[in-house]
């Protein structure tokens, strides 16, 4: 759920007649339940040419109830940073944006396990990195999480790919798994290493732990040869130090295709 709040920011700012997008993020806002977003998202689509300046007129602020409106000036102030020029070839900030202008704090009044939720959101923001487009991001994003799709498919789970972070597998095991973006610098990420060193070294090794404790059978460790910079430019990619701390014995080395 806290991947998709704050992507809803992130939609909205890319297509600002995202109807889902909308509810979704009103609703993270005191006093704003379903019927005051329906009634704040009719007002949006009824056919302003300009929904942006819409969001600021006296007609808007009359259908937010009273003890909402701290709220939505919140929200007004964190559109407006998300929009300003430029903001939206950056989405990693974009990200970072939206967690330090409230939804960090949302995280953690509702949430017992707020620190992970959170953990997650920085380690979207660090996958975000790579792109220099906001809209590459959530497209891409929609293709790798079915970030659309509220069900699962029913059944036993039997031939169904799981995408997970590595919080959110804590308990969870698999036949099969694999750990992606094993490149130094990505995992562990520069932003554990720069910002708490040793112990964020440490605490990306316990949950490289993590990771690879979730395999039953097979386990594969995979990082890309070469991947692009946030300015396009494409880079050699080293083995994460998880990979080259690793024994000589016990697994096989596979290389991948050249094409």
């Amino acid at each position: 759920a806290h991947i998709k709040d704050v992507c809803a920011y992130l939609k909205v700012v890319c297509n600002p007649l995202d109807e889902l997008a909308w509810k979704r993020m009103l609703q993270l806002y005191p006093k704003v339940g379903k019927a005051t977003a329906e009634k704040i998202w009719r007002f949006l689509s009824s056919g302003s040419p300009d929904p942006w300046a819409a969001l600021g007129s006296e007609e808007m602020r009359s259908r937010v109830p009273a003890g909402g409106r701290e709220g939505w000036r919140a929200l007004l102030r964190t559109l407006e940073h998300l929009r300003r020029e430029g903001a939206t070839s950056d989405p990693a900030q974009m990200i970072e944006l939206v967690m330090r202008e409230g939804y960090e704090t949302y995280l953690q009044a509702r949430y017992p396990n707020f620190e992970s939720r959170a953990d997650d959101l920085r380690q979207l923001a660090a996958f975000a990195g790579q792109y220099d487009s906001c809209q590459d991001l959530l497209s891409d994003l929609a293709l790798l999480t079915s970030m659309e799709e509220e069900t699962r498919p029913a059944g036993d789970g039997e031939g169904l790919l799981t995408l997970t972070s590595v919080h959110q597998a804590k308990g969870l095991e698999w036949s099969a798994v694999f750990i992606i973006w094993l490149a130094e610098g990505r995992f562990p990420s520069l932003r554990s290493l720069s910002d708490a060193g040793d112990e964020g070294e440490e605490e990306e090794r316990r949950l490289f732990y993590v990771a690879v404790t979730r395999a039953r059978d097979r386990l594969f460790l995979c990082y890309p040869r070469f991947a692009a910079d946030r300015g396009g430019r494409e880079m050699i990619q080293r083995p994460s130090r998880f990979i080259s701390e690793l024994g000589g014995e016990g697994y096989e080395r596979l290389e991948g295709d050249e094409g």
